[in-house]
């Protein structure tokens, strides 16, 4: 069984189990339900239960990690006041300071024998640089990006692109059978944040005023995996594809 199908029947698995947890506050600009989801059903498949994530944001994909799974270490440069107060009963690891260095530090102070990245900041080569080192672990069983649809600037992703090709294996959250088999988890999601006055619709952002709109050419900003199916870096990007990808994207 290739690894979608094996996926696809992992997420059928884990449904039940996930909507234990919920509800989840919803977030502004947060992780969506069903991408949520499809990490959490991605952790069952691996037998992970050790999350070690870099950017919280406001704490919404923290939290569904803490309801799932049974260790979390979340780090930020700078962590809100409302993280803080999101995350202060989760049991979550909060930790202030560089996500690159201190996610590698992580992996080798645990003692899981399966452990998953997620990564909601840094962005582009930073984030490349995170999974590269991380893969080269064989603890780390995958890592998993949010922010990885299909278009970016309104051309083609690039950063997507490196991914698929220098990972082991990938799936991403905008697979039309996960879409069409998950999307219910989203039916409360399209709230319009005070502040920005956007809104999420699947396929877009959407601005109040009609200017200001970012279009994802996928159904949501996506949960992009990178699978470590060797636990060796053996494909981990070259030198010459970094310095690419930081000309070409940052």
């Amino acid at each position: 069984m290739n690894l979608e199908r094996r996926f696809q029947s992992q997420c059928r698995a884990s449904i039940t189990r996930f909507r234990t947890i919920l509800p989840v506050p919803w977030c502004s600009r947060g992780i969506l339900l069903s991408e949520g989801f499809a990490v959490c059903a991605m952790c069952d498949m691996f037998g992970v239960r050790t999350m070690i994530e870099s950017g919280i944001h406001h704490g919404r994909s923290t939290r569904i990690w803490s309801k799932y799974l049974t260790t979390v270490t979340a780090i930020d440069f700078a962590i809100t006041a409302e993280a803080r107060k999101a995350l202060g009963d989760s049991g979550t690891t909060l930790l202030a300071g560089n996500g690159t260095s201190i996610v590698l530090r992580e992996i080798d102070k645990s003692e899981a024998d399966a452990i998953v990245v997620f990564i909601d900041g840094p962005k582009d080569a930073g984030a490349l640089d995170i999974v590269r080192r991380a893969l080269s672990k064989p603890s780390v069983r995958f890592v998993a990006i949010h922010d990885v649809p299909r278009l970016r600037d309104g051309g083609p992703n690039k950063f997507r692109r490196l991914l698929a090709e220098h990972s082991g294996g990938t799936f991403f959250t905008d697979a039309k059978w996960f879409t069409d088999e998950y999307s219910w988890l989203d039916k409360d999601e399209s709230r319009q944040d005070e502040k920005s006055g956007m809104r999420w619709v699947p396929g877009e952002l959407i601005a109040s005023q009609g200017k200001g709109g970012y279009r994802f050419g996928s159904y949501g900003p996506t949960v992009g995996f990178m699978i470590n199916i060797r636990g060796l870096d053996s494909r981990a990007i070259d030198s010459d594809e970094y310095v690419k990808l930081q000309l070409n994207i940052i």
